[in-house]
């Protein structure tokens, strides 16, 4: 959770933060996703399945709207 929930950091904050650190760039992070709270098992643990298939969707569906609908950007006929 951010310190200030008014004001979280952004991406630029947290490579600025790397950055200086000295972390390799290769190492930083692509994006930055703010969600309230992490899903959980029923047993209380994160659960990475559903925060990898959250992704993949918001992938998908951002792929789709910059490509029209048709698939993947790039690609300029059927495989």
């Amino acid at each position: 959770m951010p310190q200030d929930p008014q004001n979280p950091p952004t991406l630029a904050d947290i490579c600025a933060h790397l950055e200086a650190e000295g972390l390799a760039k290769y190492k930083w992070p692509e994006r930055l996703e703010l969600i309230d709270a992490l899903p959980r098992t029923q047993i209380g643990k994160i659960s990475k399945v559903t925060l990898r298939a959250d992704i993949s969707a918001k992938l998908e569906h951002e792929t789709t709207a910059q490509t029209g609908g048709h698939g993947v950007i790039g690609r300029t006929g059927p495989r």
